[in-house]
């Protein structure tokens, strides 16, 4: 068993090294100032963490977008009124989950109003799309598809992560964030082209987030944040350490439209 060990491990050694190198057309260009046109927070809260630490993460990040699976309609609505009171308002957009609580969808109101869309599945998410055709950020969808915990949960698993590829990794201009609950070496991971995992493609792709009591290059990156590289550069990806008791760890993205 040892033996089979050191062997998947080494096995694995190509492909970490692989998610390290940047992909061409992303990262920050010579002699750029690293401004973000979008910052994108990614974070599964558990209905653990307070509304004023989820407030403090989004004022401290400048995150225009906040996803938060697992996160009460009390919580997130509490969290914006403090936002508010801050100079930072924001729209607060939940989609409810039959198994792991509701999925809660923070946007800055300077991305303009929204038609949203509630996403079918176990965990509930949600896809909010601009109403005037002209926006720079045409579509935000906040996703949480179900988890692999028990033998009995695979199929749906499965099919609501292909379910999810299939519906949105086409869509012009797309940032889709949230808990996804797969690596990118599951099966429907690899699937995402044209959309791209926004910490691959800036060599990030190997800090995991879950568990977050675990230290980052031990733990699985199953917390995402994917874009449309037609429409989307990006700059940078971090994986922020554990905050609020939540078992996730935030990732903050920071994006540049392209022209």
């Amino acid at each position: 068993m040892g033996a089979g060990l050191v062997v998947g491990g080494l096995a694995h050694v190509p492909a970490l090294v692989a998610r390290r190198r940047p992909l061409p057309g992303h990262g920050p260009e010579p002699g750029d100032d690293a401004v973000a046109d979008l910052t994108v927070l990614a974070f599964n809260t558990l209905e653990v963490v307070p509304a004023a630490v989820l407030a403090d993460l989004v004022v401290a990040h400048g995150a225009d977008v906040a996803v938060l699976p697992e996160t009460t309609r009390a919580t997130a609505g509490a969290a914006a009124a403090v936002l508010a009171d801050r100079g930072w308002p924001v729209r607060c957009l939940v989609a409810d989950g039959r198994r792991s609580g509701p999925t809660a969808l923070l946007l800055a109101e300077r991305l303009g109003p929204r038609a949203v869309e509630t996403i079918p599945g176990a965990m509930g998410g949600l896809a909010a799309r601009a109403q005037d055709p002209g926006s720079p950020v045409p579509l935000v969808v906040a996703a949480h598809p179900e988890a692999p915990g028990a033998l009995r949960l695979l199929a749906a698993w499965r099919s609501e992560g292909r379910a999810l590829v299939e519906r949105w990794r086409d869509e012009p201009g797309l940032v889709l964030a949230g808990d996804l609950n797969a690596t990118l070496d599951h099966p429907w991971m690899r699937r995402w082209e044209p959309a791209v995992d926004a910490a691959r493609a800036v060599g990030r792709a190997t800090a995991g987030t879950w568990p977050a009591w675990a230290a980052s290059w031990w733990s699985a990156p199953i917390d995402h944040v994917l874009v449309d590289p037609r429409a989307w550069r990006v700059l940078s990806v971090r994986v922020l350490p554990a905050t609020g008791g939540s078992d996730h760890r935030p990732v903050l993205a920071r994006l540049r439209a392209r022209t």
